[in-house]
């Protein structure tokens, strides 16, 4: 990654090597896994209706569902946070026991 240029739109275009001089080598730094996520988000929300063809169920932000074959709703949490998904994010499978 040193030697090339990374685009992360809508970051101006950077050198690799900008990376070492924030640090030395052979590690990534936070800015980089930013960087990487900027990228990602980048990337659905331009082609967002690709990913997302019919938005109609999306109407709730940080829950989490589970359902049985039949549609059966099994479990529910609707997070009051940004980014939960479990009343004990410790234990977040504990609602199966």
């Amino acid at each position: 990654m040193l030697g090339l240029t990374v685009q992360a739109r809508p970051l101006p275009p950077f050198k690799g090597l900008f990376f070492k001089l924030a640090g030395g080598a052979g590690f990534q730094r936070p800015f980089e896994l930013a960087t990487l996520r900027l990228r990602n988000m980048a990337e659905v929300l331009s082609h967002w209706k690709t990913y997302v063809p019919d938005s109609t169920y999306l109407t709730q932000r940080g829950a989490t569902f589970l359902f049985d074959a039949e549609g059966k709703l099994l479990y529910e949490y609707r997070d009051r946070g940004i980014l939960g998904y479990a009343p004990d994010m410790s234990y977040p499978l504990a609602f199966l026991t």
